[in-house]
């Protein structure tokens, strides 16, 4: 509905308390239908219990994204968050702005990929000595090129006990499960502790 100078007056004619089309998908707006409630649960469980790595899949526009603002709200101080939402990146600026969003300062000049995880490794000891768990959750993770999934994949299953305090998250639309069973990741396929499905309302 528009008013005469071309307004939308969604609230004003439907009564509405606030604007039901905002750009970000708001939490407090969730129906947490079976499915959804399971695949939040599942999301949430293998975070805190450090699963080391969780899959979560969907058609488009099931509300894959709207869980992930709901699971960033839930989350404790004690676990430190990076939320990627456009993964057209390569492994490097992938790492970079993960640092970003945990607040690690690069340091010095050199920002080299072994550089970058040889930092990071050293923020995970730091975390894990204090009983944290840091939480990487990537959005749209189907739009990752394979040889950058199959880095984030060789990163969560690291054998070694710095990576326990690191939590992956991947969720993408359905096309991931595609990516995942192809010959060059199938081995990483195997180390996923958590796989779900997030399906359309009946």
């Amino acid at each position: 509905y528009f008013s005469p100078d071309g307004k939308i007056m969604y609230k004003k004619y439907y009564g509405f308390s606030e604007d039901p089309f905002a750009l970000n998908p708001d939490p407090k707006f969730l129906y947490l239908a079976l499915g959804h409630w399971k695949a939040l649960s599942s999301m949430m469980s293998g975070i805190k219990e450090r699963k080391r790595l969780m899959v979560i899949t969907g058609e488009v526009g099931v509300g894959k994204t709207i869980l992930i603002y709901a699971l960033l709200k839930d989350l404790t101080k004690k676990i430190k968050t990076a939320f990627i939402f456009n993964p057209i990146l390569d492994f490097k600026n992938l790492l970079k702005t993960i640092f970003q969003d945990l607040e690690i300062p690069l340091e010095g000049k050199e920002e080299d990929v072994p550089s970058l995880l040889l930092q990071f490794n050293q923020y995970l000891q730091e975390r894990l000595a204090r009983d944290e768990i840091v939480a990487v959750i990537i959005d749209e993770s189907q739009g990752l090129e394979e040889k950058v999934l199959e880095e984030i994949l060789k990163l969560a299953t690291l054998d070694i006990p710095a990576a326990k305090a690191l939590q992956v998250l991947l969720v993408g639309q359905t096309e991931l499960e595609e990516k995942l069973d192809s010959p060059r990741l199938r081995h990483w396929k195997e180390k996923i502790a958590i796989r779900g499905q997030v399906r359309p309302l009946t």
